[in-house]
């Protein structure tokens, strides 16, 4: 018999075409652009260094590199706490049908993210900068689907078509969205793919990666100072743990 990812139903791959159309793509699927998914939305917000009218709050701002790190690791800890009004953060309030991307910056710019859990951030509110742009989907299911184009468009270097100048490049994401050609699914598939992907995003962010992190920079230079041995770690792991 053969042998099946164990993350997916035996239903799954029924809804997967067996054949493909005249055009080279799998029968029932749509040959579209990312503008019938998505569209740019409200500017990001910068805010202040520091409180200064007595009803600013303090909010998590999302730069670039903060949406790689919570990508590759789960925890964003550079991520910068600026001040604002209530009203002009919530009008930036992340959703589950929004995807995040990096229109600025030599390292970060194309860089994506959706985020399809909440509580990452604690208590504290979330928002982006306005060197990141916000991409607001039909359907959750759909933000999730836009976001793995735009992750495998900037692993491929396809990403890099839609990024101009040189110094500080930048993101054009009127082009990105016309012009660049995809291939939709069926939405009952992409439906399964966010059921997926929010198991994946649950266990990212539920704090192990960067308690892990944080252990590792406990012990390793007690490590290497001599002050620890390695027959030590198992009484100093649970005494951490507690």
């Amino acid at each position: 018999m053969e042998a099946r990812t164990p993350y997916l139903s035996p239903d799954l791959w029924s809804l997967f075409p067996d054949r493909l159309d005249d055009e080279g793509k799998p029968e029932g699927w749509e040959l579209g652009t990312l503008s019938q998914l998505c569209e740019v939305t409200i500017g990001g917000l910068w805010g202040n260094d520091a409180a200064a009218p007595s009803d600013e709050v303090q909010f998590s701002c999302l730069r670039g590199v903060d949406l790689q790190s919570l990508r590759e690791t789960g925890a964003a800890p550079k991520t910068p706490q600026r001040f604002a009004k209530s009203p002009a953060i919530e009008r930036r309030t992340i959703q589950s049908s929004d995807v995040l991307i990096a229109s600025s910056g030599a390292g970060p710019c194309g860089r994506s993210l959706w985020v399809g859990v909440e509580g990452f951030f604690g208590r504290t509110p979330i928002t982006y900068s306005n060197f990141v742009k916000r991409l607001s989907c039909n359907s959750e299911a759909t933000a999730c689907f836009v976001d793995r184009v735009l992750f495998e468009m900037r692993q491929s270097g396809e990403m890099n078509q839609f990024i101009t100048g040189t110094s500080v490049p930048n993101l054009n994401d009127r082009g990105l969205l016309d012009s660049h050609r995809i291939v939709i699914p069926d939405a009952s598939l992409v439906r399964q793919f966010r059921d997926f992907m929010s198991l994946v995003q649950a266990h990212l962010y539920s704090g192990q990666s960067e308690t892990l992190a944080q252990t590792r920079d406990l012990l390793l230079p007690r490590l290497m100072s001599g002050e620890l041995r390695v027959a030590d770690l198992d009484a100093v792991a649970k005494d951490t743990a507690a």
